[in-house]
């Protein structure tokens, strides 16, 4: 018999880190920090270089020469924004949709910890049942053992007997579920623990 024991402590950091929905919220909760930074940028000033140099050959500067020249281009670029309603709107919306999906990355969080902490209490209380299932079983098994005896002897009826073999198929039957009931809860656990 293998018997599957509830944990004592459960570490939430690997669990969360194997949930897939977790995965998913904290690459959206990303893009929203992202999308906050892109909206904020729009606010800030920017400045761009560009140089290059032209070179020919011929020359067409003061006629055509067979010689070679150039000449450089310098350019600077400067764009500083004025800080106007759109801008800011576009900056608040972003950190309310980065805020929202915090919450629910946290709420998700939350949900899977109490999911992994429900399912950990029905296999302890699975656990219990066992135990108790089979102390009823063994406790059968000696009222069938002296049914038995004493049938054997004439002492008692065979509905006596009957009766007692009946109550030891329950208390079988009771192990049975008890133990399906801990392999299931011990199988959901590990599934909402993200180990498969």
């Amino acid at each position: 018999l293998v018997v599957y024991n509830a944990y004592d402590n459960i570490n939430m950091q690997p669990v969360w880190d194997g949930r897939y929905e977790i995965q998913m919220l904290q690459i959206a909760e990303g893009i929203a920090n992202s999308g906050v930074r892109l909206a904020a940028s729009g606010l800030k000033p920017t400045v761009a270089l560009t140089a290059s140099y032209f070179l020919s050959n011929p020359s067409f500067y003061d006629g055509i020469r067979n010689t070679t020249d150039g000449m450089f281009h310098i350019g600077i670029v400067a764009r500083i924004p004025i800080a106007h309603a759109d801008a800011i709107l576009a900056v608040k919306v972003a950190k309310h949709k980065r805020n929202e999906t915090h919450l629910q990355l946290e709420e998700a969080k939350e949900m899977i910890e109490l999911q992994v902490s429900k399912l950990n209490y029905e296999l302890q209380v699975a656990n219990e049942k066992l135990v108790q299932a089979q102390s009823n079983l063994a406790n059968a098994e000696e009222n069938l053992r002296l049914a038995q005896e004493s049938f054997s002897a004439g002492i008692v009826s065979s509905s006596d007997l009957m009766a007692a073999q009946t109550a030891w198929m329950s208390a079988k039957s009771d192990v049975v579920d008890a133990e399906i009931e801990i392999r299931m809860g011990y199988r959901y656990l590990r599934q909402a623990m993200g180990i498969h």
